[in-house]
């Protein structure tokens, strides 16, 4: 039995789209000790309709203007895996919010993915 603890460090989307925030966010996280780092992996068109209402915390945006605004590319998502790995030597993974999403990370390496607690009834997710 392995009793090695794992601290992930959340970030989630408070990178607020902007990359080098991102990566500094890593750095901070691998200096503080994490073990991974964790990001949520959003494609508004793969997980929301345009017409779904918006929660009430989304105020000044819709959420889709929201979550266009935060992403990143395949290739960002892919720069921030290895500079997490490569650089700062903490595990990158993500929450997945649909099966692109899931496919992409897949695509660039992604080793660890998090189901996100309102995604476990998706079944065919």
């Amino acid at each position: 039995m392995n009793n090695k603890i794992t601290i992930i460090a959340e970030v989630g989307n408070l990178h607020n789209g902007d990359f080098d925030m991102a990566k500094k966010f890593i750095a901070e996280a691998a200096r503080s000790g994490a073990d991974v780092v964790k990001f949520q992996t959003h494609i508004f068109d793969s997980e929301s309709l345009p017409e779904a209402p918006n929660p009430p915390y989304f105020t000044t945006e819709s959420r889709k203007e929201y979550f266009k605004r935060t992403a990143f590319t395949k290739e960002q998502w892919k720069q921030l895996k290895n500079y997490a790995q490569s650089d700062c030597n903490v595990e990158f993974m993500s929450s997945i919010f649909s099966q692109t999403a899931f496919n992409m990370l897949e695509e660039i390496g992604v080793k660890m993915h998090k189901i996100p607690s309102g995604e476990v009834t998706n079944l065919p997710y």
